[in-house]
């Protein structure tokens, strides 16, 4: 759910350095929007750590919305001294012709755990109308299918850490990316899922939401995308502005889908899925 899970508490005693550090009611945070290593300096215990792969690209011409990236919470995590790599890839690149789907996410690494990005949104052509899954293992949301002339065309299968894209019941407009917390939504399954929140990086008081699923493109409207990053498909008024153009991108580091391109030129492109994160914290 991206709730804080249940169970003790961090044990305290780790010096560490990387990353950006917070620090808010007995806990330090070390927040990675790129690659770099968590290095344990000194001391042992257990840490919490957060991994989200980063966002599918969207589709093109009436294209589906990007999935969001796979959403880890690993509760009470032993480390001892030592490096452990952090791995942030970027989103995939949204669909520049009917020729191919949006990319898949990059995926994102904590020491030895590795989780996939969201899958590719489907863009109008042959072939290429469904979306992409994002399978286990350690998989997030599948991208929304396109539209066809032949409705509905399937949204990409979701992982454990995720859910289903949208398929699409009508023509003129595609499906949204499935987001952390929900499939792509009414009407239609046209709106991406929304992500999950986590209070790891600045506490309690101050959830962020990370994996939401991008918007579906389409003939006007287009729609708009989950909370957590996800991007909205494009389509003209009333969302977004202005008619005939590309999807709007997934949020930087937040695992959000890219949306999907409109049906009208002169852009009809998907948007970028935004990159990972990964944040660690432990009790001090």
């Amino acid at each position: 759910t991206g709730l804080e899970a249940a169970g003790a508490a961090p044990s305290g005693g780790i010096d560490a350095s990387g990353g950006t550090t917070a620090t808010y009611t007995g806990y330090k945070s070390h927040t990675f929007t790129s690659s770099g290593s968590f290095v344990v300096n000194s001391g042992s215990g257990n840490v919490d750590v957060l991994i989200v792969g980063a966002g599918g690209g969207g589709g093109y011409d009436r294209g589906g919305g990007g999935g969001g990236g796979a959403f880890v919470e690993l509760t009470n995590q032993p480390v001892n001294p030592g490096p452990y790599t952090v791995t942030i890839n970027g989103g995939g690149a949204g669909a520049t012709s009917n020729n191919t789907q949006g990319s898949d996410g990059g995926t994102s690494t904590f020491g030895s755990t590795t989780v996939k990005g969201g899958g590719g949104g489907g863009s109008n052509g042959d072939s290429y109308r469904t979306g992409r899954d994002s399978a286990d293992p350690f998989g997030g949301s599948g991208g929304g299918g396109a539209q066809g002339l032949t409705p509905p065309f399937a949204g990409g299968g979701s992982g454990t850490y995720g859910n289903p894209g949208g398929t699409n019941p009508t023509t003129y407009w595609g499906g949204g990316g499935g987001g952390a917390g929900e499939p792509a939504q009414p009407p239609s399954a046209r709106v991406g899922g929304d992500g999950s929140p986590n209070v790891y990086r600045s506490g309690p008081g101050s959830p962020v939401t990370y994996a939401g699923g991008g918007g579906a493109g389409g003939d006007s409207p287009g729609f708009q995308g989950g909370a957590g990053g996800g991007g909205g498909g494009n389509g003209g008024p009333p969302y977004p502005t202005p008619a005939g153009g590309h999807g709007e991108a997934g949020g930087t580091n937040t695992g959000g889908g890219g949306g999907g391109g409109s049906g009208t030129p002169p852009s009809r492109n998907g948007g970028n899925g935004g990159s990972g994160i990964v944040v660690v914290r432990y009790q001090v």
